[in-house]
């Protein structure tokens, strides 16, 4: 066998690239061995071939992508490989500031989940100031479960979704609050809030009211929550609740019957 011509495997060991990745190359057209055996059906390669490789991972490391790659090598022009380059620098930017939403979105979580924890070690009854919030509320109907109100609040901002670059969401529940005060836990309606919303009417959207709000961090589902010292807290502060909000402490990946609560009595 002349010295020129290596196997495949010779060229693996010389340039790094598996034998996969060579055969792959091969049915990208974007390397053709210069020599294959009638009868063995062995690839062999020659010298030219270690440039186009270098090209190759060179390309490959940049991201680049290798299926658009063999008609600009082969048209051997200058000007349409700048073409080839600025296009991914637009597709890499674009990719990038995605990434950076993904980066931004686990801080997010982090906070949340860090929060989770402070609300959990601190005090979980308190008064606090709480801003003017803009939701959409999917509201109960004769018939419904939990379940089947989620799904109608689903069904309410499937376009906000469809959209939506981000995790960043926040869920609560409007309570009866007749019924609470009673010590039963019943929900008039689910609410979803955004930090903005894109493609819903202001008649499909509530405001809830900025002010003072007596909170409560429970487990508004569980089966053994306990009400009486939120009851206590609000008779011994002369409070008689407004309306009942149940605000989710942090957006909860396991059972939603588990979620931490920080119930909101306003003032």
């Amino acid at each position: 066998m002349p010295n020129e011509r290596f196997s495949i495997g010779e060229m693996q060991k010389i340039t790094g690239v598996s034998v996969s990745a060579l055969r792959f190359y091969d049915q990208l057209g974007l390397i053709k061995p210069s020599f294959v055996d009638e009868n063995t059906g062995f690839r062999y390669y020659g010298y030219e071939h270690f440039w186009q490789i270098e090209i190759i991972k060179m390309c490959r490391d940049m991201k680049l992508p290798l299926k658009d790659l063999k008609g600009v090598l082969e048209s051997q022009d200058d000007n349409r490989f700048l073409e080839f380059l600025e296009l991914q620098r637009e597709n890499t930017k674009a990719e990038l500031k995605r990434l950076r939403g993904v980066v931004a979105d686990i801080s997010w979580m982090e906070r949340q989940f860090a929060e989770k924890v402070k609300l959990q070690s601190g005090p979980l009854l308190y008064k606090k100031y709480i801003p003017e919030r803009t939701v959409i509320p999917a509201f109960w109907e004769n018939g419904f479960s939990n379940d089947l109100l989620h799904l109608k609040l689903q069904q309410l901002t499937e376009k906000e979704f469809k959209d939506l670059k981000t995790i960043k969401r926040h869920y609560g529940y409007y309570l009866d609050k007749d019924k609470f005060m009673d010590g039963k836990i019943h929900t008039d309606s689910e609410y979803l809030e955004l930090d903005q919303y894109r493609f819903t009417k202001n008649d499909m959207t509530e405001l809830l009211p900025a002010g003072e709000y007596a909170c409560f961090i429970t487990k508004i589902f569980s089966n053994e929550i306990d009400l009486s010292p939120y009851f206590a807290y609000l008779e011994e502060n002369g409070i008689c609740p407004k309306r009942i909000i149940a605000s989710e402490v942090a957006l909860t990946f396991f059972d939603w019957k588990e979620c931490l609560f920080e119930v909101q009595a306003l003032i």
